[in-house]
């Protein structure tokens, strides 16, 4: 956890809403994603922020974009999440969240973001990102909407305390097996499969991805081939089980861009 540099402290009122909060969480059923989920949710209402992500990626590489493994998220339809999928895997990205701990304010500032940004509706933000093993990074995102105020040194400090120092959000909930080799996923098909584990229309991933519908048929056809399914149903179950982590991690995990 970096330094603190600034000069406020947490209010009593501060410290006795997140201790209420880590309590309730540990005190919900052994399913670490509502826990998770519960957190998030939580720190979301403590600083006055409308949408949070979660990801498990693969480590990142300056001038590639990373390839998500496992996700949770809130606060976003489905349209403002492919265009939030987009700018995550955006090169620029993984050059600016090598090495974080915590970050307050804009991610990655680059003029090819912000329209992505903007359709995402994500404004001030605030993350966490840490390496947890086996090649992966874990991350956690909580954003404002455009055109709300930047979080407070105050909001940031508490953000910070619960994101840096919560182990458990990060270190917790995945698959602990070594994985084998990349099954060699190209960027496009990894984007689109992304979209479908989030439920997205063929529709709908046609016009996020601003492909036609034919192409993106003949991307689901590959990607069933892949698998071994006969539609998105069987996929998403293919990569779910109850507490909400893929059970394919050990193929997942080694998800890479081909090249």
């Amino acid at each position: 956890m970096r330094a603190a540099t600034r000069s406020e402290v947490l209010e009593e009122t501060d410290v006795r809403a997140m201790v209420h909060l880590l309590g309730v969480a540990a005190a919900l059923p052994d399913d670490h994603a509502s826990r998770k989920q519960f957190m998030i949710r939580g720190l979301c209402d403590l600083v006055g922020a409308d949408k949070w992500a979660w990801a498990l990626f693969s480590e990142l590489t300056p001038g590639q974009p990373p390839v998500v493994v496992d996700s949770l998220h809130g606060g976003f339809d489905q349209t403002e999440l492919g265009y939030f999928i987009r700018a995550c895997k955006h090169p620029k990205i993984g050059k600016a969240a090598m090495a974080l701990d915590f970050h307050d304010g804009q991610l990655a500032q680059d003029p090819a973001l912000d329209p992505l940004r903007e359709k995402a509706g994500v404004g001030a933000a605030m993350m966490s990102t840490r390496p947890v093993g086996m090649n992966l990074q874990s991350a956690i995102g909580i954003y404002r909407k455009p055109g709300r105020p930047d979080f407070t040194p105050r909001e940031s400090l508490v953000a910070q305390t619960i994101l840096s120092e919560v182990d458990w959000l990060h270190d917790d909930g995945w698959g602990e097996t070594e994985p084998d080799g990349p099954p060699h996923l190209s960027r496009r098909q990894c984007n689109i499969l992304d979209l479908l584990l989030n439920g997205s229309r063929r529709n709908e991933i046609a016009g996020q991805l601003e492909l036609s519908i034919n192409t993106v048929n003949g991307y689901v056809k590959e990607l069933y081939l892949h698998f071994q399914v006969g539609s998105q149903a069987k996929l998403q179950n293919l990569f779910q089980r109850g507490d909400g982590a893929y059970t394919l991690v050990k193929e997942a995990s080694a998800l890479r861009l081909s090249v």
